[in-house]
């Protein structure tokens, strides 16, 4: 989707969710909206890709020692020598955001070691490009809370309600933030 508005502006991007409603196939929606194949479209598509990730995927083999080091270490809970390896991990490929990101095991020897400025970095750059990872959400609710940040507390527990709604102390949670920010709707 960026691409695509990156290339041809967002209206096309509606566009094609218009056709799309219309019942239109991929292909033909591709071709009316975009002017192009679905082959010309990948193609252009994976050579952006190649150009945008050439650092991390030129590393990517040590990225994954880096991060397969550092998590090791972590879970042994040997703090210190795994720090840089998650660093470097990150260095090397900063927008990785799977669940193992080496933000949720620099989070976690962040808390460990008492700095919760740090950690709550770390957890806000991995909920920014992981959505999903339900534990990093709550943590740095947690985190933010703690630090006095009930709107951003608020705000994170909100979005961990996107990820699972069944978990009624979450809901509890949010409440009283939002009770205690005025936020009636909230």
């Amino acid at each position: 989707v960026e691409w695509i508005e990156s290339q041809r502006g967002f209206p096309a991007v509606l566009d094609l969710l218009k056709a799309y409603r219309e019942g239109r196939p991929t292909a033909e929606a591709f071709q009316t909206v975009l002017g192009t194949t679905l082959e010309d479209f990948d193609r252009g598509f994976l050579a952006h890709l190649k150009e945008r990730y050439a650092v991390p995927l030129a590393g990517l083999d040590e990225f994954q020692k880096e991060l397969a080091a550092g998590t090791a270490l972590t879970l042994k809970k040997n703090f210190a020598e795994a720090l840089p390896h998650l660093e470097r991990a990150r260095t090397l490929f900063p927008d990785y955001g799977g669940d193992d990101s080496p933000y949720w095991y620099l989070s976690v020897i962040h808390k460990e070691q008492k700095d919760p400025g740090k950690a709550t970095e770390a957890l806000a750059r991995l909920t920014a490009i992981n959505e999903r990872h339900y534990r990093a959400h709550l943590d740095l609710a947690q985190l933010q809370g703690d630090a006095g940040d009930r709107a951003g507390a608020a705000a994170t527990l909100g979005r961990a309600l996107y990820i699972w709604p069944f978990d009624p102390g979450l809901h509890d949670r949010l409440a009283t933030l939002s009770g205690g920010l005025g936020d009636r709707a909230g």
